[in-house]
């Protein structure tokens, strides 16, 4: 059955959002224990210059995860595949052929 989720939203999202931003980064004891579990290949793609999802958290879950190839782009920010379009669909298009 569906139903409507109504997604947080104002001050109370945007503090819940800014306090899980700052924790991700903060790899304490077993906290990414639980990617070993994933077992399936993962494309983790970023730029050197991503200021919203830290590029060491990029290296953070290639390490975590079993199966993880990292990309990242140079001079490139959070929106690293809209700066890279042509390079991003043919390292895509790799991984996904295998």
């Amino acid at each position: 059955m569906w139903r409507i989720v109504t997604p947080l939203s104002g001050r109370r999202c945007s503090l819940r959002k800014f306090a899980a931003l700052q924790e991700w980064g903060n790899p304490i004891g077993e906290r990414f224990a639980y990617l070993q579990g994933i077992k399936i290949p993962v494309l983790i793609v970023g730029g050197k210059s991503d200021i919203i999802f830290y590029t060491i958290n990029s290296f953070y879950l290639e390490q975590s995860l079993p199966d993880a190839q990292l990309i990242l782009y140079p001079d490139a920010a959070h929106g690293s595949l809209f700066q890279y379009p042509a390079l991003f669909v043919e390292h895509t298009a790799m991984f996904l052929r295998g």
